[in-house]
């Protein structure tokens, strides 16, 4: 039983840390403060339906004046805008109840910790905690949407910018420090340009250039070398590089063949012995895990590894005995704070609450961690085309459409939802009523899309352990795996008995196709491309197609029958495996994708005639997150909403006793 100092309101439900009425921190209640209240469910605290977890979490004692979340003129707001707040303190609190096993690192219990929000305006984009805990090092976005580095000196709290924006299409990002915390690392990446490696003082200076075709780096404890994750397109293949600290001397240490792959995000042990890596296959199926390489030789070193959906980069904590990174199980899942141990590989989550947790870092001695914090809300929204003043948002919860929304033939809209637990696929009218939901089987759905006939419906799902197309009725009814090897990001829009997915293997990604009942896959463009979209007339495909040397993202225009492009024209954006496919106005003149800039995304169009592309949608506010345009050309559907990413410092949660 907890109760409120101030309104005296008392809770069962131990995992709630704030009075939903005025905010302030809850305090054990005593035998004589437990008198008879109603208990509060999840649904009434305003849980997310996508937990799947019991939370496990430790109570908060009370912080001093300083730390209170509620002012008195706050105090006044209803209760639901607390909850937010209650869900990420009750997530940071999940800290404090577990232990590593083995290891001689543990958790300490949060109730004598301290954890501080460093940003508040929702545009941090990475955080990197400098090795002595002195600074933090991250990424933000100005609101025109151009990108920069700043650094936070903690004991004053004060910001210094150390790298200015450079313009709209320059990305600022993937911060490392050196290991004597003079320098910071930082990797610049520019339309149609690889990453390039720069280092900057810690509290300022000029910039200078390291290494071209980088992704986040981390140094070996001496200082002397970094390593880092490169991928070769031509090749089918992703190594883990090292070289010298002046960017010299490139040595290849290991070699991944697609289909599998290394990621962003190696960590170098702190005796300088290993080097931990995000990696994925498909092996018994579709996952990601961490991969421990030898230094002396890129041996593999033989683990255990635990199978996640994705994760982000890899920490060490400070004696080698585990590892730290962010992670989800399943797609639906928020990211999650996970330690493996090393090298036994036990394996367990640290949070199990409904925040979102991002590319985590740790101290030198880890006594501190800086996170990304991050909530992202998506609704469906519709409206006229290309004209969307008069758009109307038709769902009002946490999460529709995120992983896909689609027009059907008879008017209706398919779009996945988190509402019930899971990402199930719902549908409803154009005006958002008879909301129905078609599938409930546990397992994520993505990307759907209507056979123009109104059967079936095509969309992605891990129902079989690895990454499938999947075929049900119109109704959710009768499923049934359509491909045998990897399939993702489908279009059956325009053939009602065929479909065109995109692949993952030998050589990267490619576009395939099968026929609706599962019969005969096969390739149709052996480039590095994916998502594709058939043209209104059944003669072209368009995706988004990959440079070998530069990896600038383009759109293609191939023939239906594959081979090369008969066209390629340059994007406004890069685009992946997680984006919406280009979508085809009905007369077959043009496709539209969208351009985010300064956290508000408008939809483009890109002529097949050529020439450069074309606002065409004027939004002054969120995201669009997914899209589709009306077979006739006159509506548009859109997962619409906001994603707000802060920094949050976590000190003390690990010790040595």
């Amino acid at each position: 039983m907890k109760r409120c100092p101030t309104c005296d309101r008392t809770y069962t439900d131990e995992s709630l840390n704030f009075c939903l009425d005025d905010g302030e921190w809850l305090v054990e209640a005593t035998v004589a403060d437990e008198a008879p209240t109603a208990i509060l469910s999840g649904d009434a605290a305003g849980s997310d339906p996508q937990s799947k977890t019991d939370g496990g979490m430790s109570n908060v004692r009370r912080g001093t004046s300083s730390d209170k979340l509620a002012t008195k003129a706050s105090q006044r707001f209803r209760p639901a805008i607390w909850i937010p707040v209650v869900l990420i303190a009750a997530g940071l609190a999940a800290f404090g109840i577990y232990k590593l096993i083995p290891g001689k690192v543990k958790v300490s219990s949060l109730q004598t910790k301290k954890m501080t929000r460093l940003t508040t305006n929702g545009r941090a984009a990475s955080a990197t905690i400098s090795p002595d805990g002195r600074y933090v090092a991250y990424t933000e976005l100005d609101e025109s949407g151009q990108s920069s580095l700043w650094v936070r000196y903690l004991a004053t709290s004060s910001n210094v910018q150390i790298v200015p924006p450079a313009g709209i299409e320059v990305n600022i990002g993937q911060t490392t420090f050196s290991p004597d915390g003079n320098y910071v690392y930082y990797t610049r990446l520019e339309r149609n340009i690889p990453a390039t490696l720069f280092q900057v003082p810690v509290l300022g200076g000029q910039s200078k250039k390291i290494l071209d075709d980088v992704t986040r780096i981390s140094f070996a404890p001496d200082g002397s070398r970094f390593a880092f994750q490169r991928r070769y397109q031509t090749e089918g293949q992703d190594s883990i590089i090292t070289a010298k600290a002046d960017g010299s001397d490139e040595q290849v240490l290991s070699v991944r063949k697609h289909p599998e792959y290394y990621l962003p995000g190696v960590a170098w042990s702190p005796d300088g012995k290993t080097i931990a890596c995000p990696f994925g296959g498909f092996d018994g199926g579709t996952y990601r895990s961490i991969a421990f390489i030898r230094s002396s030789d890129g041996a593999n070193i033989p683990y255990s590894f635990h199978r996640w959906n994705n994760l982000d980069r890899v920490q060490w904590v400070s004696d080698g005995s585990a590892v730290l990174t962010t992670a989800n199980d399943r797609q639906a899942d928020p990211y999650q704070i996970w330690i493996s141990s090393y090298p036994e590989g036990n394996t367990r989550p640290l949070t199990t609450d409904l925040s979102d947790y991002r590319n985590l870092s740790l101290t030198a001695d880890s006594s501190a961690m800086a996170v990304v914090l991050s909530d992202t809300t998506a609704n469906i929204w519709t409206g006229g085309f290309p004209q969307v003043s008069n758009a109307q948002q038709l769902t009002s919860s946490k999460h529709n459409g995120i992983l896909g929304v689609a027009w059907t033939n008879n008017e209706k809209i398919l779009f996945s939802s988190a509402e019930s637990g899971n990402d199930e696929l719902w549908s409803m009218d154009a005006d958002g009523r008879n909301r129905r939901q078609l599938t409930d089987d546990g397992f994520a759905k993505r990307y759907p899309c209507a056979t123009p006939d109104g059967r079936y419906i095509v969309f992605d799902s891990y129902r079989s352990g690895s990454i499938q197309l999947w075929r049900t009725n119109s109704d959710g009814s009768n499923a049934k795996a359509i491909t045998t090897g990897t399939g993702f990001g489908s279009d059956c829009s325009r053939m009602s008995d065929q479909v065109v997915y995109t692949s993952f293997g030998q050589g990267g990604f490619s576009i395939w196709k099968v026929s609706i009942d599962g019969i005969g896959e096969s390739q149709l463009i052996n480039k590095y491309a994916l998502v594709p979209s058939v043209s209104p007339d059944g003669k072209q495909i368009a995706c988004y197609e990959v440079a070998d040397v530069t990896r600038a993202t383009k759109i293609g225009f191939f023939p239906i029958t594959g081979g090369e492009p008969e066209q390629q024209f340059d994007m406004l954006q890069t685009a992946g495996a997680g984006t919406p496919p280009p979508r085809w106005l009905p007369d077959g003149s043009a496709v539209a994708y969208i351009v985010t800039r300064g956290g508000i995304s408008n939809i483009w169009l890109q002529s097949i005639n050529g020439g450069p592309p074309k606002q065409v949608t004027d939004l002054k506010t969120d995201r669009i997150f997914w899209f589709d345009i009306s077979r006739d050309g006159k509506q548009i559907v859109m997962s619409r909403g906001t994603v707000n990413s802060d920094i949050v410092l976590m000190k003390d949660f690990l010790d040595d006793k």
